[in-house]
């Protein structure tokens, strides 16, 4: 929820702060270029990003580096020895750990789920602003502020879908927010009323969020807490190869189609093949009482 929560804020900055930017210096609509100033900004703020995380992010030692320290008045051969025998025994237990066949085809759909959504928010995301100066006849400064009240909807959205998801269950979450992304867009792109865009930015934006808060934890439930990173890892695998896709897939749709208006029949074909992936998804939901229990549990030991 957090992370999610923090890269809205950011997404919503980096609009607002790209609008400024345009309207202080300046767009050669003639030529249709920006000055450099957009790209400059972003450089120093992930530079800065890349400082802040070198020099005051601090990553905690791993399992076995303290044991090792906890083990270093001990003979060297003997520490080797052990270690070697933790990691068998390391290896041993993932073994036990694997994923049964259900498991297996709940992680795969749920990943599949994951492409297909990340492709159309993407799509959105990337052309809305050509589809808004094409389609509404708006200036860039316009379209952009459009957009924005689609990430400014998304984070508004984050914690009440994080407790939304806890109290009705990640799945169905999911699939409210599926539902009401494809109906929003779908409404639009039969009347073609332009009050109706605005409800889509709205609604949208928050049913992004909906959706986005609830997936990660759903994949990381399927791996369970001994495999949050590799699982996080398949996470960002299929929602960065989405977004790496669907430029490429959109632009052919859009020279085919001749109009961005195709922007709107795009985008809830792919929520739909994401709603029927999220369908076979058997596994992922967490069992809240025991969760619960298991953090009273561990409040209890620090405590002691």
């Amino acid at each position: 929820m957090n992370i999610n929560l923090c890269g809205g804020i950011g997404s919503l900055i980096g609009m607002i702060a790209g609008t400024v930017l345009v309207a202080i210096f300046g767009f050669n609509s003639a030529e249709m270029e920006e000055f450099p100033y957009v790209f400059g900004l972003a450089a120093v703020i992930m530079l800065a990003s890349v400082l802040v995380q070198r020099f005051f992010v601090k990553e905690p030692d791993s399992r076995l580096k303290l044991q090792m320290e906890e083990n270093k008045a001990a003979d060297e051969a003997a520490a080797r020895q052990a270690m070697k025998e933790a990691e068998k025994a390391e290896k041993e237990r993932l073994k036990a750990m694997k994923l049964s066949g259900s498991e297996r085809r709940s992680l795969i759909f749920m990943l599949g789920c994951l492409f297909f959504l990340f492709c159309g928010v993407n799509a959105i995301q990337t052309f809305f602003t050509l589809f808004a100066g094409e389609i509404l006849g708006k200036d860039g400064a316009s379209a952009t502020m459009m957009i924005a009240i689609f990430a400014a909807c998304s984070m508004a959205a984050a914690i009440p879908a994080g407790k939304v998801g806890k109290k009705i269950g990640r799945k169905k979450t999911i699939f409210i927010g599926l539902i009401a992304f494809m109906a929003v867009f779908a409404l639009y792109a039969v009347t073609g009323n332009l009050a109706i865009i605005w409800v889509a930015l709205v609604v949208g934006g928050a049913a992004n969020m909906f959706i986005t808060v609830n997936t990660l934890p759903l994949v990381l439930e399927i791996g369970g807490l001994e495999r949050v990173g590799a699982f996080t890892g398949y996470y960002y695998t299929a929602t960065f190869s989405a977004q790496i896709v669907t430029p490429i897939v959109y632009g052919v749709v859009r020279v085919l189609s001749g109009s961005y208006m195709s922007l709107f029949y795009y985008c809830p074909i792919l929520f739909v093949l994401a709603l029927l992936c999220l369908l076979v998804v058997r596994h992922g939901e967490v069992d809240q009482d025991k969760l619960d229990a298991l953090v009273e549990q561990i409040e209890l030991e620090n405590a002691e």
